[in-house]
């Protein structure tokens, strides 16, 4: 509709087009501003691989979640987990974590507004109402810490300032899906007090079908509500407090049986191997995951006569409850049937930057305080026995870092950086055992054929607990 009326009034003259004035200011490239230093730079300053889009880039992309955002940066990769999109594993140049139980560190490292999410839960809706959102490709372990091997994602929301204002987004697509994003921004106090409300739904049908337990499986929904104030104390001092909320359920993602060879494998599994492109489960359980996350973040900028300091307060506390087949077959050969995370982590920052020499030596220095308590519980069912490997790990981790970047010519810079880390790793182990007897295929077996197992750390030797299992080394620091 607005394309026809300006064709229509092009027709309506033959004169030829008078010359347009020519654009008023510079010409030239915008200038993109990027914290992948934990300062604001220049993105060519900065001596780091780095691939940032702005607010209006992500929004020209459609880059509304993380795995979106995959697929417009190199090197970048997203995979889900067999719980779902609440689940992420992100790899930059093919280096990935070994795993994404609580005891296993991520290889990129996910960062909100200077908040590291230890677990990738809720990470995947970050993107709602961004500023920024950088790649920073490469070990980035001085500045953001030693969980940043392959990478960092480094993510920016917007901030409320001092205008009324606010959108409402509204869209529908097939497999039932209804997307939605609303923001209100209020002006509280002239120039001293404002408050942003953002709120998101995402929510599609399942993208395959279990006929046989009548359920869809690859569905989703989402939702995500976030509420954050900024006040400017004084002109030198600003405090910034957010708080968010993410819920989301889902079923299982559509796992089948690619392939079966004759001799490798049982022939019980042959009639359940998939046709190619097939969106129809054969999996025993189709479980619905369901994922709670809490964060709160407090940052406080104060601009002294020497530099910037900035202290980032955090907690997060993270949810979930799901299970999964991992087979994608009846058969019970490898179905986690209970799968329960639950965990906190504290975290607090500081960091003090600033600028030296005529602005040839830049500099930034700072402290790191990180503690992180989780409960795993992941149930197991395999054809002759049950397995609960609970654990509970205990994460602390200390360090200080500094690092400067020196001008030595108008195009040569010089940059270096050092961080000590203190990790200490505490563990309960509580992982208790049964077996099934009589038809270990069935996908359910009677309760009279469950029996206790023994402890495996019993014979080692280990075991705290005689009549149970439980096991609690001594911490272990790096």
């Amino acid at each position: 509709m607005l394309v026809l009326p300006s064709a229509a009034l092009a027709q309506t003259t033959g004169a030829s087009p008078e010359p347009e004035a020519p654009a008023s200011g510079p010409t030239g490239l915008e200038d993109v501003i990027v914290t992948a230093q934990r300062r604001e730079q220049r993105l060519q300053d900065v001596p780091v691989a780095v691939t940032a889009f702005g607010v209006k880039e992500l929004e020209r992309r459609q880059i509304t979640d993380v795995r979106a955002l995959t697929e417009n940066a190199p090197s970048i990769t997203f995979t889900a987990t067999p719980y779902g999109n609440n689940d992420l594993i992100l790899a930059i140049r093919g280096v990935a974590p070994g795993g994404v139980l609580p005891n296993v560190d991520q290889a990129v490292g996910t960062y909100v507004d200077g908040l590291y999410y230890a677990r990738p839960e809720g990470s995947n809706f970050a993107l709602v109402d961004v500023a920024s959102a950088e790649v920073l490709r490469g070990p980035q372990g001085t500045l953001f810490g030693r969980n940043t091997i392959g990478g960092a994602l480094n993510i920016t929301t917007n901030k409320p300032n001092y205008e009324f204002g606010g959108s409402l987004k509204v869209g529908y697509g097939n497999y039932d899906a209804l997307s939605a994003t609303a923001i209100v921004n209020l002006p509280l106090v002239e120039d001293k007090l404002a408050a942003r409300l953002v709120y998101g739904h995402v929510e599609h049908s399942g993208y395959g079908r279990n006929p046989t337990l009548g359920s869809d499986v690859a569905d989703q929904n989402d939702d995500f509500v976030r509420a954050s104030v900024r006040a400017d104390i004084a002109p030198e001092l600003r405090v910034d407090l957010s708080f968010d909320h993410y819920w989301g359920s889902n079923h299982q993602p559509l796992w089948v049986l690619n392939t079966y060879q004759a001799g490798l494998s049982p022939a019980m599994y042959a009639p359940y191997v998939a046709e190619p492109g097939s969106r129809i489960s054969q999996a025993g359980i189709n479980p619905v995951n369901d994922s709670r996350v809490y964060d709160f973040n407090g940052t406080i900028t104060a601009e002294l006569p020497f530099g910037v300091l900035k202290s980032i307060s955090a907690y997060r506390n993270v949810y979930f409850e799901g299970a999964s087949d991992l087979d994608g077959t009846p058969l019970p050969t490898a179905d986690v049937r209970e799968f329960v995370l639950d965990g906190e982590q504290v975290s607090q920052e500081l960091q003090l930057s600033g600028a030296s020499l005529s602005d040839r030596l830049n500099w930034t220095v700072g402290a790191y305080y990180f503690h992180e308590q989780v409960r795993n519980t992941p149930l197991t069912r395999i054809p002759a026995a049950i397995q609960d490997n609970t654990i509970r790990p205990d994460n602390k981790s200390v360090s200080v870092f500094a690092q400067a970047s020196y001008e030595i010519l108008p195009s040569l810079r010089f940059t270096a950086g050092v961080r000590a880390v203190k990790d200490t790793r505490g563990m309960t182990y509580t992982p208790a055992r049964y077996v099934v007897t009589g038809n270990p295929t069935n996908a359910e077996p009677p309760a009279s054929a469950i029996t206790p197992g023994p402890c495996p750390f019993t014979a080692m030797g280990l075991n705290e607990a005689p009549g149970s299992c439980l096991y609690t080394p001594d911490d272990i620091s790096f």
